[in-house]
């Protein structure tokens, strides 16, 4: 009984949390992890393959109601900084996946340090940071679009953790150029929060691209021949995000 107790008391805090939150009325998020078109688009890549959130084990989805109580109290859902490389890191060619990736032009494999390795649980922590980002702002109503809008396609994007990062074996993930970008996104409500202090932040997504693209057209430069990420941002890897901005 008191291993079971133990187990269950960090749950329980959990709902209390999300339920003071709401003045005691039901956990905010219900509406939203109880809509299968949301819930089914909320996919982890495990080690047996993609796992939709209602196939979840109880203990992940405690970790995401973790998630969601920290940001709603404006607290990082998930790391803390960009994740720990595991190291040595060198410079690959990058096989690409065409089908996978949606390329149907004919695209060459490059030679590619944009890419770090990193551990499961901080690809676990960063992926449940994304979810718990945008099921705010979607609850909160904090963009003029929504997630029950979009198509399944379009919630991969922010909800799919294949779309984020890559998974090489049982303890090991990647952020590349192919999957999250040149840039590391470990904490999307770093962007968010740039957007809004800027006032890119548009009433529609094509809008906040124009307004993105047309700031970095004015304030960033593209990066030399014989410069590297990790002599100007101290990482080695994609460019964490707050180190651009």
């Amino acid at each position: 009984m008191g291993r079971f107790l133990a187990g269950a008391l960090p749950w329980a805090l959990t709902l209390f949390v999300l339920g003071c939150a709401t003045g005691g009325r039901r956990p905010p998020y219900t509406d939203l992890l109880g809509d299968p078109s949301i819930a089914g688009s909320i996919i982890w890549e495990g080690k047996s393959g993609p796992e939709p959130y209602p196939s979840w084990p109880a203990e992940r989805k405690q970790d995401l109601a973790r998630a969601l109580a920290a940001v709603d109290v404006g607290r990082p859902a998930g790391l803390e900084a960009p994740p720990n490389p595991i190291l040595p890191i060198a410079i690959k060619n990058e096989n690409l996946d065409r089908g996978k990736l949606g390329i149907e032009e004919e695209t060459e494999n490059c030679e590619d340090d944009g890419h770090v390795f990193y551990s499961a649980e901080d690809a676990w922590a960063l992926f449940l940071a994304h979810v718990a980002h945008s099921l705010r702002l979607e609850r909160d109503r904090k963009v003029a679009w929504s997630l029950r809008g979009m198509s399944d396609e379009e919630r991969s994007y922010l909800l799919d953790s294949r779309r984020l990062q890559k998974r090489k074996d049982a303890g090991e993930f990647e952020a590349t150029r192919f999957v999250m970008g040149h840039a590391l996104s470990w904490d999307p409500a770093i962007a968010y929060r740039f957007l809004v202090k800027k006032g890119l932040l548009g009433d529609s997504p094509e809008r906040t691209l124009f307004s993105l693209t047309s700031w970095a057209s004015r304030n960033l430069r593209h990066i030399l021949g014989d410069e590297t990420y990790q002599a100007l941002y101290g990482y080695p890897g994609p460019i964490p995000i707050d180190r651009i901005i």
